[in-house]
């Protein structure tokens, strides 16, 4: 493990405190999590993210790994949807 691997690590658990000494209740808890993608993975995780996807786990995995924000996911996902009406036209296998 490298260096800046463990130091993400202590920083997100960090953040992950503060969080939750903030805004965490009896019934939320948050965890923040960065991504250990660098650019000489980045194919690959997203490789594997996309996998896991077809498996049927969350698509937004290989999204994130293809450095698009959350509102970029659901503006595709309803241009898609309910403009387009992919989902009728294009069924997966």
């Amino acid at each position: 493990m490298t260096f800046m691997q463990n130091l993400i690590y202590k920083y997100s658990i960090f953040v992950t405190e503060i969080i939750n000494m903030l805004f965490s209740n009896k019934k939320v808890n948050f965890k923040y999590t960065i991504l250990p993608i660098t650019h000489h993975n980045a194919f690959k995780y997203t490789d594997n993210a996309l996998k896991l996807a077809n498996a049927g786990f969350s698509f937004i995995l290989p999204a994130i790994a293809m450095d698009l924000s959350q509102r970029d996911i659901v503006n595709i996902k309803e241009l898609e949807n309910d403009v387009l009406e992919l989902s009728e036209l294009l069924i997966p296998l």
